[in-house]
């Protein structure tokens, strides 16, 4: 949301957010009168060349479960972008998925999903039901959903590679200055980093023993695998 928010005020880019996040999906999708997201897509970006000059990028976000909402494979979602000329991609992961995952529960518990920048939330506390936790619609090991993301994203670099991809991660361009992250996208599309403000900082900052009641639990469950580092990053 941060680095959207940043993009939306640059007047050489017209952005259009999560566009299949399920609440937009069905405002479109009743103005189109379709469920096809191809054409969703196409009317989106008529509409920027209409109200548009010349010359002005057209963007938006998607995350993983919005395309297998769609019913869409992650190649199957690529060439979708590809045959409509989509000419850039770019990929921003979370190194720590743990964090990920914990903060996707967090904001159920809460509905904080963002924090503005001048505002401070409290620590959100629960316990991580680690051998059948629900994440993204799915229920089913904290284990297992660790290596779906992992294979996720991985998939998703083998398909989408070429030089037209631009590949960030939340830990390197956004979390400390999300001004690096932004000034990148700039230079890979080829447009003026316009001065913009960063709007929400993050929703949880807090160390994981803050936040998970049962911290020692988890330490012990990720010990013997490739995400032990995860605990206390």
């Amino acid at each position: 949301m941060v680095l959207s928010t940043m993009l939306k005020q640059n007047n050489e880019i017209n952005w259009e957010h999560e566009v299949f996040r399920p609440d937009l999906k069905e405002k479109y999708f009743e103005e189109y009168r379709t469920d096809d997201p191809a054409r969703v897509l196409r009317n989106l970006m008529e509409k920027s060349k209409q109200k548009e000059p010349e010359g002005i990028y057209f963007g938006f976000e998607s995350q993983l479960p919005q395309i297998a909402a769609l019913g869409m494979s992650l190649d199957g979602y690529i060439n979708l972008l590809r045959s409509l000329n989509f000419n850039f991609i770019i990929i921003l992961k979370r190194q720590n998925h743990l964090r990920r995952i914990v903060s996707s529960i967090a904001g159920h518990l809460t509905s904080h999903w963002h924090r503005n920048i001048d505002r401070n939330l409290p620590v959100t506390r629960f316990e991580m039901d680690l051998d059948n936790l629900e994440h993204r619609g799915v229920r089913q090991s904290l284990l297992e959903h660790l290596l779906r993301e992992q294979r996720y994203f991985q998939i998703l670099e083998d398909i989408s590679g070429g030089g037209n991809l631009l590949q960030m991660t939340y830990e390197d361009d956004i979390e400390k200055d999300p001004m690096k992250g932004y000034n990148r996208i700039c230079e890979f599309i080829g447009v003026e980093p316009a001065d913009v403000k960063i709007r929400f900082g993050r929703t949880n900052p807090h160390k994981l023993e803050e936040m998970i009641i049962n911290f020692e639990e988890l330490e012990n469950y990720l010990k013997e695998t490739p995400f032990n580092w995860m605990v206390h990053e």
